[in-house]
């Protein structure tokens, strides 16, 4: 009979250290992230009530690069109208809005830590206005986007969209 294989203290390290970032930090990450872009019992309540409450159906309507107003003068559509594939035009449209959610996210934290690491270097009045720069720039655009999402959400809660 032959002896019993054993691995080195080595081997067994990083075989445990792959299992890491392969399972339990990779896991963890999906976690967070499904956790994160799930929409929470507030953003829920009333259909939207904080959102409408903040501002954001105004906000959407006259952003600068694709917010109703500008939409329609350009003649453009999220989504085209009618169709079979309207249901997967929305799966995709979700799916962008966690993109582009995501991007403002990384541009808000950015912002916001640029602007705390400069502080003591400007005025209290430059920190403000460069704090409401990054709400409008980075915060409204995420609230928009979880909005969007919420709406989107009912479509797929009724199981229908209207033609």
């Amino acid at each position: 009979m032959s002896p019993p294989v054993t691995r080195s203290a080595g081997a067994a390290r990083s075989q445990d250290l792959e299992f890491s970032e392969n399972g339990i930090l990779a896991g963890s990450w999906q976690r967070f992230r499904d956790w994160y872009f799930s929409l929470k019992s507030v953003e829920q309540w009333r259909h939207g009530w904080l959102y409408r409450c903040l501002g954001v159906p105004l906000f959407k309507r006259y952003v600068p690069t694709s917010g109703d107003w500008i939409a329609r003068r350009r003649g453009q559509r999220s989504i085209p109208p009618g169709g079979h594939s309207v249901l997967r035009e929305l799966h995709k449209y979700e799916r962008r809005t966690r993109m582009i959610e995501w991007r403002h996210l990384g541009g808000f934290v950015a912002m916001g830590v640029g602007i705390e690491l400069t502080d003591t270097m400007l005025g209290s009045t430059a920190v403000a206005w460069l704090w409401l720069a990054n709400i409008i720039l980075n915060f409204y655009p995420i609230m928009l986007q979880r909005y969007n999402r919420l709406r989107i959400g009912r479509v797929f809660q009724r199981g229908r969209v209207r033609r």
